[in-house]
């Protein structure tokens, strides 16, 4: 009497789809996988990006904007402030005041292809001129060592103090200073080669004169 077996070519066959079972599920694990790890660092990239944002943000609005760190000349008597655009300031550079006048608060971005940082530098009036406060004789970075800031704006309306007299007349620029702040920060990814956000927002400073 035989007893019941298989044939090589059930074995063949059966060995032939259980490869592909394992093969698909490896490779749906391996894409899952992928994906987890490109989210979190996507999230973690985004947290830092906000926190700096919200950093900032919150300077502005419990600051005034320092017009006269913006002046770069003089006609007529009168400062001039550059560039003049539709009203506007486009710097790379954010000079805050406190609202008694005495601590400057300064962001920088760093656009040198070796750096391309964000900085913070805060300076105190010691009563003939602005020195670097406490623990900011070096500028502070405000993201980690491993991420860059491929780009950082600072677009100011009005582009002059719009509580200076010489300026009243002026309709054009009689309302609070507005801040837009355009960032992008870019790290090293593990998944993709590099991970990049970009954030815009748009604050008001809350100082009334």
């Amino acid at each position: 009497m035989k007893k019941p077996a298989f044939t090589l070519l059930e074995m063949i066959i059966a060995i032939t789809v259980f490869t592909i079972f394992i093969g698909f599920v490896i490779s749906s694990y391996l894409a899952f996988h992928r994906a987890d790890q490109e989210t979190i660092e996507v999230r973690s990239l985004l947290l830092e990006l906000q926190g700096t944002m919200d950093q900032i943000s919150e300077t502005v609005k419990d600051s005034k904007v320092d017009f006269v760190s913006y002046e770069t000349g003089s006609a007529f008597g009168f400062p001039v402030i550059t560039p003049f655009s539709n009203h506007a300031l486009n710097e790379s550079t954010l000079y805050l005041l406190s609202p008694d006048g005495l601590t400057r608060t300064v962001y920088t971005w760093d656009s040198d292809e070796d750096k391309e940082t964000l900085s913070l530098q805060v300076f105190e009036f010691d009563g003939t001129d602005f020195v670097a406060a406490e623990g900011y004789s070096e500028a502070i970075l405000l993201h980690g060592e491993n991420t860059r800031v491929t780009y950082a704006n600072f677009r100011i309306f009005p582009d002059v103090d719009p509580y200076d007299f010489e300026n009243s007349a002026d309709g054009d620029v009689q309302f609070q200073p507005i801040v837009q702040i355009k960032l992008n920060f870019t790290v090293p990814g593990r998944v993709r080669e590099e991970v990049s956000l970009d954030l815009q927002t748009s604050v008001t400073s809350r100082f009334y004169q």
